[in-house]
């Protein structure tokens, strides 16, 4: 590869270009939308949390979270299923408590235990359904 292609391939790096630094700084833990956290506050009934931020937002100290509710220490109401559907998380059952969405520190998220974002459809309908994008 030689100066004549140079500038034939836009945006694509050459093999032989050295290394650079990262442009902001690479957090020890890589967050994704839709994965989901234990509770970093540690209540019993609120075993877990789920990431809802866009992932282009990624350079803001906090996270835009939803926390997740055991269904077993809920009394038995019927719930809006578009609003508040029901998710098993480590083989508990578990209440996306969409209208509580809150945001939480970054560095209060440490290792994902799982992800939803095969079900990303029914958590971004709730979403919808919260703020009237129905």
């Amino acid at each position: 590869m030689g100066d004549q292609t140079r500038g034939l391939y836009p945006g694509i790096q050459r093999h032989d270009r050295a290394r650079r630094p990262a442009a902001c700084p690479v957090p020890d833990v890589l967050m994704a939308r839709f994965d989901v956290f234990s509770n970093p506050g540690g209540h019993a009934g609120t075993p877990y949390v789920v990431e809802v931020q866009g992932n282009h937002l990624s350079g803001l100290a906090t996270r835009a979270v939803i926390p997740l509710r055991r269904l077993d220490r809920i009394a038995p109401v019927p719930l809006p299923p578009d609003l508040i559907p029901v998710f098993i998380i480590e083989g508990i059952e578990c209440m996306l408590d969409t209208p509580t969405l809150a945001a939480i520190p970054r560095s209060a998220l440490t290792k994902p235990v799982s992800s939803l974002v095969h079900r990303q459809d029914e958590i971004l309908s709730a979403l919808d359904r919260l703020f009237g994008g129905w």
